[in-house]
């Protein structure tokens, strides 16, 4: 129940590009922005003047809790909203593909389309989404989120992960997902803690 919020206005007295998120910039033309994901993103579909937009998220970036797929996201909605949430999502991944970003596509997705989802993903990279019907109250009454005031570049880490117990998690997604069809918070929780395991494997 975390969102961002992505204000998009396009002037009709300044030429200039105008950004505000964690800074604030302001340039003439898109090619100049900092910001590798409005950037690309403007260039790709939006107008290249007059253009004024505004990001305020509830979760600090930097977090790995998917805020880059989620501002990529709104950014891309704010700039063509005719866009559905499949296209929005696919779109914004392969935008940030392009920009060299060594992400999947998940946190696009689930940014996109909401909910408790399993997602199929073939080596082609298309997407099929199932809904759990999992009973979220029960959910949230087992879970509880802290921030602890360290923030990472997720790029960064994902570069330095090996490829080690990758097969591993994949096999604890299965039972994950079972565990959450089944509503039993408890091994939910358990299989958790062993995917944190296995995942600090991976790096750093």
């Amino acid at each position: 129940n975390k969102y961002i919020y992505i204000t998009y206005h396009q002037s009709q007295f300044d030429k200039r590009i105008r950004a505000r998120y964690s800074v604030m910039e302001e340039v003439e033309k898109p090619e100049e922005l900092k910001n590798e994901i409005l950037r690309e993103t403007i260039k790709r579909y939006g107008p290249k003047d007059s253009v004024e937009i505004t990001s305020h998220a509830e979760i600090p970036s930097g977090t790995g809790l998917g805020s880059s797929g989620s501002f990529g996201v709104g950014v891309l909605h704010a700039l063509r909203p005719d866009m559905n949430k499949e296209a929005l999502a696919t779109t914004a991944t392969h935008i940030q593909w392009h920009l060299g970003f060594p992400i999947g596509l998940q946190d696009q997705f689930i940014s996109a389309l909401g909910g408790i989802k399993c997602f199929n993903v073939n080596k082609q990279g298309d997407t099929k989404s199932y809904n759990l019907n999992t009973d979220i109250k029960i959910l949230e009454s087992k879970l509880a989120m802290f921030f602890t005031g360290f923030k990472r570049d997720t790029n960064e880490v994902l570069r330095q992960s090996s490829f080690e117990g990758l097969n591993k998690i994949q096999e604890l997604a299965y039972e994950i997902y079972d565990a959450l069809a089944h509503n039993d918070s408890k091994r939910f929780g358990e299989l958790m803690h062993e995917h944190w395991e296995w995942k600090k494997k991976r790096g750093p």
